[in-house]
């Protein structure tokens, strides 16, 4: 199962001069997909969490939080 970390990008509150699409083209780079804008100027971003090996018999499941 894919397991996803989320992030949002204010664009209305970047540096002066500072480019948005060279800003989501950076973030595309190291792994970030875009999900959407909304009107109010918020990117949304997800990227795939690296796969984790399965558990063993003489370990306990692996438990992560704020992923989907």
């Amino acid at each position: 199962m894919q397991e996803w970390e989320y992030r949002t990008v204010h664009l209305s509150d970047l540096a002066r001069g500072t480019d948005e699409i060279d800003l989501l083209n950076d973030a595309g780079e190291v792994g970030w997909e875009l999900v959407g804008i909304t009107n109010k100027n918020v990117a949304y971003m997800r990227r795939e969490l690296a796969p984790t090996a399965p558990p063993t018999r003489s370990s306990p499941p692996k438990t992560t939080t704020g992923t989907k």
